[in-house]
């Protein structure tokens, strides 16, 4: 849990990446095009990584997830075109479906039944606290420092929790 903890300090709300889309000339009408892509690419992960997760482990799903989460949030830093938006936007749901589900999974593979509720509790409230804090972490950066530096964070807290799901789970 405290590896998700540590990955949800820098998943800062998507309303960052509506704002960089933004940022890139992407007109409010095009909003609801880009959410509906990335729900649409969403779903169709959600059942192929289910499924490669009950072949290959959770783990190795997760650590794909998060390193696809790190590339997508350090593009969003860097990209200098709409067409960027829309191309992360897919692999932001790609990301979605590859660890929504497997994350679950392994706290449920994780933890014994007669206390499983409890730690679903805990995990759900450790995500809600690291969630707003990393809001305003990002919200800091990105007014002091700049879109860069602050999806940049996000992007490496991810890749630092591939690798301690790698070495420690």
């Amino acid at each position: 849990m405290a590896i998700f903890t540590l990955f949800t300090l820098g998943n800062s709300s998507d309303a960052f990446l509506i704002l960089r889309a933004q940022d890139l000339n992407i007109s409010l009408f095009f909003i609801p095009l880009l959410w509906m892509m990335f729900n649409g690419v969403y779903t169709a992960f959600c059942l192929p990584a289910g499924k490669i997760s009950d072949i290959v482990g959770r783990k190795k799903v997760l650590v794909a997830g998060l390193i696809v989460y790190s590339l997508v949030y350090f593009g969003f830093g860097r990209s200098s075109q709409a067409w960027h938006i829309w191309a992360l936007f897919a692999l932001y749901g790609a990301y979605y479906g590859i660890t929504e589900g497997t994350s679950r999974a392994l706290i449920a593979d994780s933890i014994p039944a007669e206390v499983r509720a409890t730690a679903y509790g805990i995990y759900n409230t450790m995500i809600g606290v690291s969630a707003f804090f990393s809001s305003v972490i990002m919200g800091l950066l990105w007014q002091v420092f700049g879109a860069t530096i602050a999806f940049s964070f996000g992007g490496s807290l991810a890749a630092v929790s591939a690798i301690l799901l790698l070495l420690f789970i």
